[in-house]
């Protein structure tokens, strides 16, 4: 993963030198904005180019299949508009023929994991996914359900009601930063 650092041109000898090492995909080797060094880097290298922070919206998403700008999606619910935003994201990837990853925010708590392992468990195909990380990130996590990954990076279907987590309230309320009342 990148992150956006190189230029197209940075990107591409870069994984030129990486070669050795067989990657099996490079995320975000390019800004964000800079749908047409995706392509470029997709063009001039074999190792399939996989798109995160230039994928938010809808309206990305269309632009990135129309420009051929990479094989793979990087989809966040934190980022790409939670579960709703997030499956129409993923059936415009199937309907292309790109693959998806599930991705996961740096300390994400049980709950955003539980709904992360969720939304992948209901996917079709599925490239790979991250997170599920839990106090290996975190010192305290708010839930009472240990949802880390096990050995090997093995984390099975989260299988009870709704997410599969219990918060513990005690947890969340010493944790708040800052409360903002919503009154209708």
């Amino acid at each position: 993963d990148a992150n956006g650092a190189w230029s197209a041109a940075q990107a591409v000898e870069q994984l030129k030198m990486l070669a050795p090492f067989q990657l099996k995909t490079i995320e975000q080797p390019v800004a964000a904005q800079d749908i047409a060094g995706m392509k470029q880097v997709r063009a001039q290298c074999s190792i399939p180019v996989m798109a995160d922070e230039s994928l938010v919206t809808i309206e990305q998403a269309r632009r990135l299949i129309e420009e051929k700008a990479c094989d793979l999606f990087n989809i966040r619910l934190s980022k790409n508009g939670g579960i709703t935003g997030s499956l129409a994201i993923a059936k415009l990837a199937q309907e292309a023929g790109l693959k998806v990853q599930v991705g996961a925010q740096v300390g994400e708590t049980a709950i955003l994991s539980a709904a992360g392992r969720t939304f992948a468990a209901h996917l079709p195909e599925l490239a790979g996914a991250e997170g599920s990380f839990g106090t290996w990130l975190l010192s305290e996590d708010i839930t009472f359900d240990n949802v880390a990954f096990g050995f090997g990076g093995r984390a099975p279907l989260l299988k009870s009601r709704g997410l599969s987590v219990t918060v513990k309230d005690e947890a969340l309320e010493r944790l708040t930063g800052e409360k903002i009342e919503l009154r209708r």
